[in-house]
């Protein structure tokens, strides 16, 4: 299926949303360059701001998108899922744009921050257009920074020079991908149903035509 950017509900409350979560990451970044915290770790802002703003902005743009398909949504179960992995991994990379500031000192955690807040980004707000065939990545991706931080929270992982501390924004980061993952595993058992039916039905059909 292909995206195309037109000026609908969902793409105007999404665009908004957006923007509330970059404008208080940058009042953020802003804050952490002008008081820099102890060996590159600290908030700059707390915790429950930083996640007032992300789910602001995530909620922002559910809007929109509950206003233009909500009728779709309930006759539709695989899109709702779409949707909700979709702004979930939205949502984790709001939080990781937060851990960059937290990073700043340190050059490869906070490149390693950044490249996954914009990927995550991009991919949460594509995700409930793009092909089936593309959701087991996500379900990689996410699985695979789950197990980055497990790693890194026991033991010494590079770039790393000790063991990293356990702090509230990566217990809400985590919490945001174990539901992405459970929703994403109950996404990929819908859409291989999905398909499993859509063959039996071609089969179906293939023998009823040459009976």
């Amino acid at each position: 299926m292909r995206w195309k950017l037109r000026p609908t509900t969902e793409f105007v409350f999404a665009l908004s949303g957006l923007l509330i979560i970059l404008l208080g990451w940058i009042a953020d970044l802003l804050g952490a360059l002008t008081v820099p915290a102890e060996e590159g770790h600290g908030a700059s802002s707390s915790l429950s701001l930083r996640l007032l703003v992300t789910f602001m902005g995530v909620g922002f743009a559910l809007m929109g998108v509950v206003y233009e398909h909500l009728e779709r949504f309930l006759k539709d179960g695989i899109l709702s899922l779409r949707y909700v992995v979709g702004y979930l991994i939205l949502a984790d990379g709001a939080l990781h744009l937060y851990a960059l500031n937290d990073h700043l000192s340190e050059f490869w955690t906070a490149a390693f921050f950044a490249t996954v807040a914009v990927v995550e980004i991009a991919a949460g707000l594509a995700l409930p257009h793009l092909a089936m065939e593309f959701d087991p990545l996500w379900l990689w991706l996410t699985g695979f920074l789950i197990a980055a931080y497990v790693a890194t929270r026991m033991m010494i992982v590079w770039p790393n020079t000790e063991v990293e501390v356990v702090s509230g924004l990566d217990l809400a980061s985590k919490l945001v991908e174990v539901l992405a993952v459970l929703a994403l595993v109950q996404l990929l058992r819908k859409e291989r149903a999905l398909r499993t039916r859509s063959q039996k039905a071609d089969s179906a059909g293939t023998d009823s035509s040459h009976s």
